[in-house]
């Protein structure tokens, strides 16, 4: 669950927002946990199935580091390339 950064309200810090207010923060902090690592997988070898054609990551002008995965492309791809 998201939560606002309490930096942002933190005046003279690096962070900080003027814009941003308790009431309306412009910043979003949320926790991530490891459940599970994959191989690293090449885009080559993501293109090789047909399943995964609609990929973000597999179109034109996308970029590796903010590409999103649908819940179900990424379902697919711990099934079938383990």
């Amino acid at each position: 669950m998201a939560y606002p950064d309490r930096l942002q309200f933190v005046e003279g810090h690096k962070y900080y927002d003027p814009k941003a207010t308790p009431e309306t923060p412009r910043w979003f902090n949320v926790d991530v946990k490891l459940v599970r690592k994959t191989r690293l997988l090449s885009l080559k070898e993501l293109r090789e199935y047909p399943e995964l054609a609609n990929m973000r990551i597999l179109q034109k002008g996308n970029r590796l580091s903010i590409t999103p995965v649908d819940p179900r492309e990424w379902a697919f791809i711990l099934e079938r390339l383990k």
